[in-house]
């Protein structure tokens, strides 16, 4: 992060998508790096194009609904866009490309969070994707 404010500051970004990834997460750091990119941007009089990108129907909505709408307006004040309900597929030079294949926002930079993947353990609950150990024992 240090490195892209320094790149916003000299003038060579002028756009960051900060991408939140389709699948289990935990995006609250981002919409903050989002945040704070913007404050440090605008406290220097840098014009610079931020957009969030996330699967979410509205912004931080595991927190319910009121706090959606309370984030919403911080993020419409601070400058930043939101493109919710985007699958990002893939990013290919600057593209942010969701399903089907469709280029969402072009950005000179972009900040991803990874997408959470473990093992899931037998009797918890646990996303599709995760895989129990075998319970058979080796012999």
């Amino acid at each position: 992060m240090h490195g892209l404010l320094q790149d916003v500051e000299g003038g060579y970004t002028k756009r960051i998508a900060f991408v939140v990834p389709p699948g289990i997460t935990w995006a609250l750091p981002l919409y903050e790096l989002a945040l704070m990119t913007a404050e440090r941007a605008y406290s220097l009089n840098f014009e610079v194009q931020l957009t969030i990108v996330t699967p979410e129907a509205e912004p931080l909505e595991v927190f319910g609904h009121a706090a959606s709408v309370s984030v919403v307006k911080i993020l419409a004040d601070a400058g930043i866009a939101v493109v919710p309900n985007s699958r990002v597929r893939r990013v290919d030079h600057g593209e942010v490309i969701a399903s089907p294949g469709d280029v969402i926002v072009r950005a000179d930079r972009v900040v991803a969070l990874p997408r959470l993947e473990g093992p899931g353990v037998r009797g918890l609950p646990a996303d599709p994707t995760a895989s129990c150990p075998s319970t058979t024992a080796a012999a």
